[in-house]
């Protein structure tokens, strides 16, 4: 089995002080123990890096590579991918 979340998750485990942080990493750091597969798409990905590093958005955003940094998947037990988008046409696979 596996599994994708919505970008919102990702940004409130980076939004510090938020009400949502604490829930939303404890959340994740329990993905380090989940043997299903979770996988990131590229437009969560994405939308995490113009939202974070946004400083209309975040009161303290932070640097591209803070953000690309944050959002890599872990080795230790967690069963990350990123997903590449193809289209359902697309006759390679």
């Amino acid at each position: 089995m596996s599994y994708s979340v919505d970008v919102n998750l990702l940004v409130f485990a980076s939004n510090e002080g938020s009400a949502e942080q604490s829930r939303a990493k404890t959340f994740l750091e329990e993905r380090q123990r989940d043997p299903d597969l979770f996988c990131l798409t590229w437009p969560v990905l994405c939308g995490y890096q113009r939202i974070v590093t946004h400083p209309s958005i975040f009161r303290n955003p932070l640097d591209p590579g803070q953000a690309w940094a944050k959002k890599k998947c872990r080795s230790g037990g967690m069963r990350c991918r990123t997903r590449t988008w193809r289209p359902f046409y697309d006759s390679t696979g």
